[in-house]
């Protein structure tokens, strides 16, 4: 779980990553991708979203 807890280090990534359905973040931690700005994970997140047909909360 080393990829989802760089996510806490920056508030603007841990507040988005927080607000992702349950298997988005499941897929991204699994996934071992690294991230390291707010405009990769949304990107990455948004990606995923689409493909399991989930939507972010607020």
């Amino acid at each position: 779980m080393e990829n989802y807890d760089a996510y806490f280090f920056d508030p603007a990534l841990d507040e988005y990553f927080q607000s992702l359905p349950p298997k988005t973040k499941s897929r991204l931690v699994s996934s071992g991708v690294r991230l390291s700005t707010l405009g990769e994970l949304k990107e990455c997140a948004e990606h995923l979203m689409a493909e399991y047909g989930e939507k972010r909360e607020g």
